[in-house]
């Protein structure tokens, strides 16, 4: 038995590229455009792993090398949800009317200091969904023992984390701005009763919400049984024994569903106060 899931030679490169012609001509047929964000992004995932395979031998026995890319990564992650949430917040036309958020009805800054600043907030409040509870458990986790206090198991463990964060804010605050757009009325409604803003938006946001969230339950459902998870075929094939591989991946799954449910509930209040 190999130490890689892969067997790394020209074969594997034909197939990678394959995939990405797959991928694309997917997109193609779905959007009837271009289809080069996909091969765009299969070349700068190359890129990026390689500059990580590189730097994590750099930073890996650096606690404070460790911390600082968690923080690169975290900002990172946060400027992506919001990236993504801003696509449907500016179509959004009651976002620019108000909420009680200091930023509400700003739209999305233009060009200059002014328009960079009112960006950095939005991301800075983006962080609370996408990295606060993940660093925090990551925090948590090294505080009792259960990941030991080595970068090779710190990056990892957050960038699991942190990266699920993401990918849950974007989802859901999406959904929320859609589910806003669409009831507005009920909204509208809800103020003229006398409700506050974040209260009224609410109403119409935990059922979007908690349907967003729900896929993450699923996919713990299923595990085992759907799918095989990467962190357990991993470890069985460097050597680790099949009840320590289940035990780690259970884990991971179960850190994964605690950080999905967090951001996402996150994600809604920050939506529902004119934040994000």
């Amino acid at each position: 038995m190999t130490s890689t899931l892969v067997a790394i030679g020209p074969p594997l490169a034909l197939a990678l590229a394959l995939l990405v012609i797959i991928a694309a001509g997917a997109m193609r047929d779905v959007g009837r455009r271009p289809p080069w964000p996909v091969p765009v992004a299969a070349l700068r995932a190359t890129v990026q792993l390689a500059v990580l395979a590189g730097l994590l031998t750099l930073i890996v026995d650096r606690l404070w090398a460790v911390a600082l890319f968690l923080c690169v990564m975290s900002w990172v992650a946060a400027r992506t949800s919001d990236g993504r949430v801003g696509r449907t917040r500016r179509g959004d036309p009651r976002d620019r009317r108000g909420g009680e958020g200091d930023d509400a009805g700003d739209g999305d800054g233009g060009p200059g200091p002014a328009g960079m600043a009112h960006r950095a907030r939005r991301v800075a409040w983006m962080l609370l969904p996408v990295a606060a509870f993940p660093v925090g458990l990551t925090l948590a986790l090294l505080a009792a023992g259960v990941v030991p206090l080595r970068g090779i198991a710190i990056i990892p463990v957050a960038g699991i984390f942190i990266g699920n964060g993401m990918t849950q804010t974007s989802l859901v605050g999406r959904r929320c701005h859609d589910e806003l757009h669409q009831r507005h009325g009920e909204v509208e409604a809800a103020l003229a009763l006398g409700f506050e803003m974040r209260r009224a938006r609410l109403m119409v946001l935990r059922e979007a919400a908690l349907a967003q969230m729900m896929p993450a339950v699923d996919s713990i459902r299923t595990i085992g049984l759907v799918s095989i998870p990467g962190a357990f075929v991993g470890m069985i094939l460097g050597g680790a024994g099949l009840i320590e591989a289940a035990v780690m991946q259970l884990f991971v799954a179960l850190g994964i569903l605690a950080t999905a449910m967090m951001a996402g509930t996150l994600t809604m209040h920050l939506v529902a106060a004119g934040r994000c």
